[in-house]
């Protein structure tokens, strides 16, 4: 029964995702999905409530079902709550002028959340896909930092980091 929530959260969030870059599809590949979020009012309203719907049922069942699964420390529990807060948060906040700087800086607190979860889940259980979806977040995260806002392909970086990210995790549901 457990289990129904990520399932349910991760192929929601999915089915969710394409269809926001089919409705809005401003900027194509190159843009991250919350680039295709801020092309309108609607864009960022339907953003947000995917997030409001999805993240609460995966944070719900990585707290009661893999935190204690994989025995993570209360550290996993505090930081995939400041990655679910955060990312709910720059969902809300639109990436484009005058809140880019502040859609950026919410989104920061959320990739070190990630990154911080994902490195605990990988501690604990040696999973090398955990560390390919570590190592896919970094290479994101750097590129971005390199390429800044010329940066090509950003949609398909950010779906594969998700994709090895929620791939990652089920595969402890079927271990």
């Amino acid at each position: 029964m457990i289990h129904s929530l990520f399932f349910l959260s991760t192929i929601a969030l999915l089915i969710g995702l394409f269809y926001l870059v089919k409705k809005w599809p401003d900027g194509g590949i190159n843009a991250t999905f919350s680039h295709h979020a801020a092309s309108t009012e609607n864009a960022t309203k339907y953003y947000m409530a995917l997030f409001l719907v999805t993240l609460p049922l995966f944070t719900t069942w990585f707290i009661i079902w893999l935190v204690p699964w994989l025995h993570l420390p209360l550290a996993a529990i505090v930081m995939i709550c400041v990655a679910t807060i955060t990312q709910i948060w720059a969902a809300a906040v639109p990436e484009r002028s005058p809140s880019v700087d502040l859609h950026r800086a919410i989104t920061s607190l959320s990739i070190v959340g990630i990154i911080s979860v994902t490195s605990m889940v990988l501690y604990v259980s040696r999973s090398s896909i955990v560390a390919l979806s570590l190592a896919c977040m970094l290479a994101i995260l750097g590129y971005s930092v390199v390429r800044r806002d010329r940066a090509r392909y950003q949609l398909l970086l950010q779906a594969g980091f998700y994709t090895i990210f929620f791939v990652a995790l089920g595969s402890f549901i079927t271990a």
